[in-house]
């Protein structure tokens, strides 16, 4: 049977990435963690580290023990604050990760739930592409994630999905710029901000571009909705965002809803590891978007039982 303290060793040596680095942060001496590994990779059977020129790497296995021994020690971490100051009004961190394409609008409508939560939560929120966040994801080092599709099946791990928002996509710019005649033929050589590369409602835009023969005049691409927005504010052009945030994009009078695209639906879904999915802040957004939410049967894993972790 393995040892927390020599796993906590390991672990130690796995995200300082040296094993001096982790003898001065444990207070220890180079030599004591370096034995202490070695008891430990004694009892698993496996090299967990070897020599890299004058430094270390981890071995698959030692790859695979440290994923295990973040999940661990993580959960250490929550316990440990869910516990603190006891008597007073605890503070559980919620790790959210964010699609850095979800619109900043549709995002802070998110997020509603879990900050008006009770008792109050400690949130953090990480916005990353999606294989950083979906490898966070499984690490442990989030407790949820919100995405613009379900996960890619291949991962092979006990993933819950479950769908927050639809809405229909729409088109938002200043007041003083108006189309003449139906969407999307309308469009054509209209100046339009688009969404970066990595996003879904880029490609479905492109493909109805297509279809319909429109060819608009894309002033830029980016990956920001934010400064999207602020430049359609500004009358750099026309910007794309979901229906439902009508009422919170046009509030100021600055912009106005052009209309909706009914051949696109956006989609935002919750994803969080199997054994997360009771965390009070992922119940709090399944309890506004979703209230007769049941788990989605997990993933499916046609791999070994060891998860695959996307690298970013």
């Amino acid at each position: 049977m393995i040892s927390l303290k020599q796993l906590h060793h390991f672990w130690l040596v796995g995200r300082t990435g040296s094993i001096q680095r982790a003898a001065e942060t444990s207070g220890l001496t180079p030599q004591t963690i370096s034995g202490q590994i070695g008891v430990l990779e004694g009892a698993l059977g496996r090299r967990l580290l070897r020599r890299k020129g004058r430094g270390i790497e981890l071995t698959e296995a030692g790859k695979i023990a440290l994923r295990y021994a973040e999940r661990i020690f993580g959960l250490t971490e929550e316990l440990e604050a869910a516990l603190a100051h006891a008597d007073e009004r605890p503070s559980l961190p919620y790790r959210l990760g964010l699609l850095d394409i979800v619109p900043k609008s549709l995002a802070a409508l998110l997020l509603e739930p879990v900050l008006e939560h009770r008792p109050r939560l400690r949130l953090s929120v990480a916005e990353e592409p999606l294989p950083r966040l979906l490898s966070e994801l499984m690490l442990g080092r989030l407790d949820a994630l919100i995405a613009d599709g379900p996960p890619p099946t291949q991962l092979g791990h006990k993933l819950q999905c479950r769908l927050l928002i639809e809405s229909q996509l729409a088109l938002y710019a200043r007041a003083d710029l108006s189309l003449t005649g139906p969407l999307p033929q309308s469009l054509d050589a209209a100046p339009l901000l688009l969404p970066g590369e990595h996003s879904a409602t880029r490609l479905a835009l492109l493909q109805l571009f297509d279809e319909h023969h429109v060819t608009p005049h894309i002033v830029g691409e980016f990956d920001d909705s934010a400064l999207m927005r602020t430049l359609a504010e500004n009358g750099a052009g026309i910007f794309p965002a979901p229906a439902i945030l009508e009422p919170t994009l046009c509030e100021s009078g600055v912009l106005r809803c052009l209309g909706s695209l009914p051949e696109i639906t956006e989609h935002y879904y919750l994803l969080t590891l199997e054994r997360k999915w009771h965390h009070p802040g992922t119940q709090a957004l399944l309890h506004r978007f979703a209230p007769d939410h049941q788990p989605e049967p997990p993933l499916a894993s046609s791999d070994s039982e060891v998860p695959s972790v996307p690298h970013p």
